[in-house]
């Protein structure tokens, strides 16, 4: 039987920054605060990276499948068993 998938995005441009998944939407215009709204482990003064992002949705099970980057704009496409 094939796997199903559930897909999320991360939408990123100068100032704001959205996470697209089946339980909702985060909005903010900075990846760490998202990632705090998330529910990421990371310091409040703390600036993250996408290193730190992949970090905190991997072990939830999500996989980065693609990146599309366009002038400032970056979407990053993930996917994870249903």
């Amino acid at each position: 039987m094939a796997a199903k998938w559930e897909y999320a995005i991360l939408y990123s441009e100068a100032g704001y920054v959205e996470w697209q998944h089946p339980a909702g939407v985060v909005t903010t215009d900075d990846l760490a605060k998202t990632m705090i709204k998330m529910g990421c482990k990371i310091k409040k003064s703390q600036s993250a990276n996408y290193i730190d992002f992949l970090n905190c949705v991997g072990p939830q099970g999500w996989e980065l499948v693609n990146i599309v980057s366009k002038s400032e704009t970056e979407r990053y496409f993930f996917k994870r068993v249903k």
